[in-house]
């Protein structure tokens, strides 16, 4: 096994933080879930027997059910979080032969079940069932669920090196030649994927609080605080920023920490690590390339209007200067290459 950095023994770190103090969201904070007042919050010191009055109660229907790993300095809880497996597709009548007089109602949908159950003598509770299809999802998506919004940051630190760390597993970004974004899988295991972006899969089994994550997630040779601004997010991490204070708060530290990339190699620990998914990936590039050749469209007016953003109807005599210049002057061009692209701008006083 190639080790990759030195660990960080993240419980030897007894100093605060020491990071520029700024507005800085605080980590717990209730979010309005699915069912509102109707389900009570859990406390910390109920947690654990809540959880296991539903497994007990559930695992019987189920061929896996494993709650997810909490961190431990989180207050309360909005609702419980379990990992289930099952061939066949949940419906709204498991639930209630599960939980029979003690359910009350359930939300079924493709990728998880959120169900409203009474737990006496306690309250009333919300419980989400996330779908696992088999063996290996159901350990990806355990992985995925736990320890807080620890994936949803590791995801940024991952789309900054070119790979996605998802409920799917760990893949390589790339474009197409259409600019299509795809997805290479390099392994549905994401503790061991962590190597590839530099971190040390034995600090990821030691983070137990909020403010660990903050110390793992900089240690990445890939980390760099400018892709945790604000600015630079898209609108769906925008939206889930305002909605979820956890991630406010790893969001803010980590952007106040004044860390640049130290590895510019994106791909180098996917060469040394997974070096048969890496041949593959290339594979899978070349095989791209090949059939993009073939179905090169010709220059024509539609493919010139959607290089240039112009309008069929509204630029046609804009269009139709582009197709003259270009015949009179590459005769023999099969593409508009960048190059001419730079050049047809120019001369047409183009954006």
């Amino acid at each position: 096994m190639i080790k990759i950095i030195e660990s960080i023994d993240l419980h030897s770190l007894t100093q605060p933080i020491t990071i520029e103090e700024k507005t800085v969201a605080r980590p717990f904070e209730p979010k309005s879930k699915v069912y509102g007042k109707e389900a009570q919050r859990i406390e910390k010191s109920q947690y654990p027997e809540l959880v296991q009055i539903v497994l007990e109660r559930a695992r019987p229907y189920f061929e896996q059910l494993s709650d997810t790993v909490q961190l431990t300095d989180k207050p309360s809880f909005g609702d419980i979080d379990l990992i289930a497996q099952k061939a066949e597709f949940p419906t709204e009548d498991l639930y209630r032969e599960i939980f029979g007089e003690n359910f009350v109602r359930a939300i079924v949908s493709e990728n998880q079940d959120s169900v409203l159950v009474r737990i006496p003598p306690h309250g009333t509770y919300h419980v989400d069932f996330i779908h696992a299809k088999n063996p290996t999802d159901f350990e990806t998506k355990l992985t995925y669920y736990s320890k807080g919004h620890l994936s949803r940051t590791i995801g940024i630190v991952a789309d900054t090196a070119g790979f996605k760390y998802g409920v799917e597993g760990f893949c390589k970004r790339y474009k197409t030649q259409s600019g299509t974004d795809t997805d290479f899988l390099i392994t549905p295991n994401l503790r061991d994927a962590l190597r590839v972006l530099g971190y040390d899969p034995l600090d990821f089994d030691a983070i137990k609080e909020v403010d660990d994550i903050v110390r793992f997630v900089q240690s990445s040779p890939f980390f760099t605080s400018g892709a945790f601004e604000f600015r630079s997010f898209k609108k769906s991490r925008r939206q889930s920023y305002n909605q979820r204070a956890q991630e406010r708060y790893l969001v803010d530290r980590l952007s106040q920490i004044p860390k640049q990339l130290s590895e510019q190699d994106f791909d180098k620990y996917f060469k040394e690590l997974y070096p048969e998914e890496y041949k593959m990936y290339l594979v899978v590039l070349e095989k791209e390339k090949v059939p993009q050749e073939r179905k090169r469209q010709p220059i024509n007016g539609f493919v010139v209007a959607e290089i240039f953003g112009l309008d069929n109807r509204k630029d046609w005599e804009k269009i139709r200067g582009i197709l003259d210049y270009i015949k009179n002057k590459y005769s023999k061009a099969t593409i508009i290459d960048e190059e001419m692209k730079e050049e047809i701008r120019r001369e047409f006083e183009l954006n």
